[in-house]
């Protein structure tokens, strides 16, 4: 069957099906894979340093020619900056974010998303590098402002994403969003599976952002614990929090989560500096303790019931959708 899409147009790829970039999750190995096997691969570049991000951009290129893209988790550029002792995070350094952007206009890598919002200038600037932009929404409203900031393409969210992620389901959101806009829209949240996929495509979308099924892969930068989590996790151990960031946040529901559900919160960006300064994303994902700290996890973990490698998992993906389509055809033939 032959894919064609708003996605597939805009980027060149077989399949518009898309790799979250999941910060730490997502590295340039992950991103290769999916790329390499006819998606896109996304690197998540959120607590990457310059030469980190550098190095995982040039694995990418020497392993695929194919499209890929950076996602960085970036708010508004006037929320406010890095103070002292605050560490390392373009998410409160402008000086920083605008040296990773540099970094991905050197490499030309293909297609930039921002994750958070998309700033007033950032697509301009973008296109005046050859490179696509597309951003994440959760609203119809924020659509149409990404549209009108010049967008190629939007991600509709729903509330069934892990990470951060707002309040409308993505049965609503998707369909919304479609009707604001006139560019391709991505659907996100709850997409584990080809039928999933195929619902998508349904809705409206050009196509899906996958995180949770791609992060219970080989190529995935996680310890096997949260590999673990994310198969033998149900669809109600999720929860929507504030702890990580400030911001709505999905989160494997855990010791973590439990704690901060009875303390104040500071707003972001503090109450994500706070977390940063305890080094407790990096605890969590990287060294596996999946009980005291936060885990980023979507309600499709109840959908994921074993560990694979992305080239797989994405064929699983494009099999399933094309089965699911062809039977709909069936059940609905005259």
């Amino acid at each position: 069957m032959a894919w064609r899409t708003g996605i597939t147009d805009l980027l060149g790829v077989r399949y518009p099906i898309m790799q979250a970039g999941m910060g730490v999750v997502a590295g340039g190995r992950l991103a290769a894979a999916v790329s390499d096997a006819g998606g896109v691969g996304c690197i998540g570049a959120s607590r990457m340093s310059p030469a980190e991000l550098d190095e995982e951009i040039a694995l990418v290129q020497a392993a695929t020619s194919a499209p890929f893209g950076v996602d960085f988790l970036f708010p508004d550029l006037g929320e406010r900056s890095a103070g002292p002792g605050e560490g390392t995070s373009h998410a409160v350094d402008p000086a920083l974010r605008a040296e990773l952007l540099e970094i991905v206009y050197r490499r030309r890598v293909p297609l930039i998303v921002y994750a958070m919002k998309l700033p007033a200038g950032a697509a301009d600037e973008a296109h005046e590098h050859g490179i696509r932009v597309m951003t994440l929404v959760g609203t119809a409203r924020h659509a149409a402002r990404a549209q009108q900031l010049g967008a190629d393409a939007v991600i509709a969210t729903g509330t069934e994403a892990g990470g951060h992620t707002g309040a409308v389901a993505l049965s609503v959101l998707v369909p919304a969003v479609v009707r604001e806009v006139d560019i391709p829209v991505v659907a996100a949240g709850g997409i584990a599976t080809g039928a999933g996929v195929a619902a998508a495509l349904a809705l409206g979308a050009d196509g899906v952002w996958v995180g949770t099924r791609f992060l219970a892969t080989h190529e995935a930068a996680v310890h096997d614990d949260v590999r673990k989590e994310a198969v033998a996790r149900t669809e109600d151990q999720t929860v929507i929090s504030r702890a990580l960031s400030g911001k709505t946040c999905r989160l494997a529901t855990n010791d973590f989560t439990a704690h901060w559900a009875t303390r104040e919160i500071k707003p972001f960006p503090e109450q994500a500096v706070e977390i940063n300064r305890q080094g407790l994303v990096l605890k969590g994902l990287r060294d596996g303790d999946v009980v005291g700290s936060p885990i980023p996890l979507g309600q499709s973990t109840a959908l994921v019931d074993r560990v694979d490698g992305a080239a797989a998992v994405l064929a699983d993906l494009v099999g399933g959708a094309e089965r699911a389509l062809c039977g709909l055809t069936e059940r609905v033939a005259p």
